[in-house]
């Protein structure tokens, strides 16, 4: 159990929710529910806000505010879009050390773990460590052995073609990913808090206090060269300018520093400062902008972003009204040097969409890919179209 004092705002390891008041005036006993686990909660008393479980086999009920018994525990977390956490599941059912909505593999198998009832498989030179709750190096790559030398993250057969290896779009109100290196929809972790799916796209207002589209398929995995970012977007017209609204991030809170940004900067009605900044794993922080003046401020834009062996570069387009393969204009990011050799360093969370360290996303996001094996921006483009 926790204890927090005063005006809690919860990070990682408690609630994704914006803020829980616990203060000496609060009612004794008021409760908040957790932003990621179903079966916990916290409660303020005395101005002492403490983090409860629920006891085995019940979870946290929203409108009753206490621990409920439920025939289909699973499917009212599905609906809450919130995980049974600290729960083991490992062989026997004892002896696993606590890591939140992390579990080892039912099988003990170290190079898989498990995470919201989803089972991973760990990237080679990895394994799954319970003690850390997170991957470790492995030196001995056991799990690069036993999966063939191959990421269990996007296919276990990787071709050296470029292709979107994920692709997440909200058609027809849906949550999905598609990997076209596996040509089939990815059962995968998808969190969506506020933001609403609407007009085939996530909707961001600006009413909202903390909305998100988060992705916890990303969590420790860094992007390797020749990997394509790419998200279509819509900026609400009436957003305020010179204010400065992120797109993509990595910073899902305190305990995930930001390594992967993307930002949108309206100066007046058509002006649009698109930058992209990224940590690489020597340390090394790069950056790179691009500015454009929108003959439509209704049109969507698409930024593609591009992550080569010796730069990081890409381009930002105008896209006709309907058509996601009519582009009015370009501009080019300036193009960004970088080692060869070096990645975009990992943190241990997940992307998000519409939501980091500076002002909440006004909006729609169309969709989000990512794309690998790219020797240059051309293939990208290529594949793009084929997809729309």
């Amino acid at each position: 159990m926790y204890r927090h004092a005063g005006v809690m705002s919860f990070t990682c390891s408690s609630s994704s929710s914006s803020e829980a008041t616990c203060i000496p005036f609060t009612p004794r006993g008021t409760r908040y529910p957790s932003g990621r686990c179903c079966n916990k909660y916290f409660e303020c008393s005395n101005g002492v806000l403490s983090e409860m479980t629920c006891p085995n086999g019940q979870v946290f009920s929203l409108p009753q505010r206490s621990c409920v018994q439920m025939r289909d525990t699973r499917a009212l977390c599905q609906m809450q879009e919130r995980y049974m956490c600290d729960v083991s599941t490992g062989p026997g059912g004892n002896g696993s050390i606590g890591c939140g909505a992390y579990s080892p593999d039912i099988f003990g198998n170290p190079c898989r773990f498990m995470f919201g009832g989803y089972t991973i498989n760990a990237p080679q030179g990895t394994m799954w460590s319970q003690e850390a709750c997170t991957l470790v190096f492995s030196n001995t790559d056991q799990c690069g052995t036993q999966q063939g030398g191959f990421s269990g993250f996007f296919g276990d057969k990787p071709a050296d073609v470029c292709n979107a290896v994920f692709l997440a779009t909200f058609d027809n109100g849906r949550r999905n990913v598609y990997s076209e290196r596996q040509r089939r929809q990815l059962e995968i972790a998808v969190s969506t808090q506020e933001a609403r799916l609407q007009q085939n796209g996530l909707v961001f207002t600006p009413n909202m206090v903390r909305p998100y589209g988060y992705y916890y398929f990303f969590n420790n995995r860094a992007i390797k060269e020749n990997t394509a970012f790419r998200v279509r977007f819509q900026l609400d017209q009436n957003a305020p300018s010179n204010r400065r609204y992120d797109i993509l991030s990595n910073n899902f809170c305190d305990l995930c520093p930001e390594t992967v940004s993307i930002t949108v900067t309206p100066s007046g009605r058509n002006q649009r400062l698109v930058t992209a900044t990224l940590v690489l794993t020597n340390g090394q922080t790069v950056s790179t902008t691009a500015t454009i003046g929108v003959e439509i401020p209704s049109n969507q834009l698409e930024v593609t972003l591009v992550i080569g062996k010796t730069s990081i570069y890409g381009q930002v387009s105008e896209l006709r009204a309907n058509d996601p393969n009519g582009v009015i204009q370009i501009e080019n990011f300036t193009p960004t040097p970088k080692p060869s050799g070096v990645e975009v360093q990992p943190n241990r969370c997940g992307y998000m969409l519409g939501q980091g360290p500076n002002s909440n996303y006004i909006g729609l996001i169309d969709d989000f890919a990512v794309f690998e094996y790219c020797r240059d921006i051309n293939q990208v483009l290529r594949q793009q179209q084929t997809r729309g």
